[in-house]
């Protein structure tokens, strides 16, 4: 894969107003994967991957916007290409039918992106280009059990654990009042994320689907130093990694209400954060997350080849934000018409 970029904003060069500068990336992966059957009940995947991502900058130039006089720096890029080999095993155990259970571990790699490394103007935030900004890695592992209650039910549970080294986050730099708003991408070294995943799908008639989904995550940033960050410290849960709720819930529902007409509808419920980068406070006030939103929609098959849609987004007009200072949309409705010849 190679990605070739002109931009006025992500650039490892200084440009003027209204000007585009260039920057490349190249991409490359390598895997191997094998399906073994060990018994009838019990399969095995195990693969085997080689990622390398470079860019085509050995410095970056930026002016530090978190300090008051501004100045223009010329660093070298420390990691100007990174790689990981990634290695997988997956096991599942059908002992019966309608019940299957699955296990697995595997480690797996990202490179920072383009805008994570040169980041420069972020709209009401200004970004400082990170010279020093290395790859993530994971390694991550799952339990799960799936289960069919006769024709009508099903019943899916996950248990993750992900340990992260170098996961990258943003976070707030400002050493000035003059622009008290501007971040940088940076590695942290450790952190956890584990959960509990659930899925619940009921089929009380031929024509009603229902699902049921809920997730609880706990994140953690394991590196924390009280003292480091002091815009994290300011956090209801300093050690909570920024922009991940605890709870989110889902609901989904579709109805076959004739052959013609099929109506639908889904919630979401995302829960309040514990911990943002910017506009902190040990209350919480103001933060992102609880929230739950509707929408609903019907599908009309008018004739063979024309069908018509009518959704309602965010029925309830709820006003909700799920990144700072950035309030989602409220009530919209979309119509819309199919051909199909």
């Amino acid at each position: 894969n190679i990605v070739d970029l002109s931009s006025t904003q992500y650039s490892a060069k200084v440009t003027n107003a209204g000007e585009f500068g260039d920057i490349g990336e190249k991409n490359a992966a390598l895997f191997l994967q094998d399906e073994w059957k060990i018994t009838d009940q019990l399969t095995a995947l195990m693969s085997l991957r080689y990622d390398w991502s470079g860019i085509d900058a050995s410095e970056v130039t930026f002016k530090d916007y978190s300090i008051a006089a501004t100045p223009t720096l010329t660093l070298p890029i420390e990691n100007q290409s990174v790689d990981a080999l990634s290695p997988r095993i997956a096991l599942n155990f059908k002992p019966l039918d309608d019940l299957a259970f699955r296990a697995s571990w595997g480690k797996s790699f990202r490179a920072p992106t383009l805008a994570e490394r040169f980041v420069r103007d972020a709209g009401l935030f200004m970004g400082n280009p990170n010279p020093a900004l290395d790859k993530e890695t994971l390694s991550a592992y799952e339990l799960g059990v799936y289960k069919q209650f006769g024709d009508r039910v099903s019943l899916d549970i996950a248990a993750y654990i992900n340990d992260y080294d170098n996961l990258i986050e943003s976070k707030n730099i400002s050493k000035t009042f003059m622009r008290p708003v501007v971040f940088h991408y940076e590695n942290i070294a450790k952190a956890r994320i584990w959960g509990i995943e659930t899925s619940l799908n009921i089929r009380p008639t031929d024509d009603l689907t229902l699902n049921l989904g809920y997730s609880y995550m706990n994140a953690k940033n394991k590196s924390y130093v009280k003292g480091a960050n002091p815009t994290i410290d300011q956090n209801p849960d300093p050690e909570w990694l920024t922009y991940r709720p605890e709870h989110t819930a889902s609901l989904s529902v579709n109805w076959n209400a004739t052959k013609s007409l099929a109506l639908f509808g889904t919630g979401r419920y995302v829960g309040k954060y514990k911990a943002t980068s910017t506009y902190t406070n040990p209350q919480g006030a103001n933060y992102p997350g609880d929230f739950l939103v509707f929408t609903l929609g019907a599908k009309f098959k008018a004739t063979e080849n024309i069908g018509l849609s009518f959704i309602c987004n965010n029925l309830t007009n709820e006003q909700y934000e799920e990144a700072e200072w950035f309030r989602a949309p409220g009530r919209s409705f979309v119509a819309g018409i199919d051909f199909v010849y």
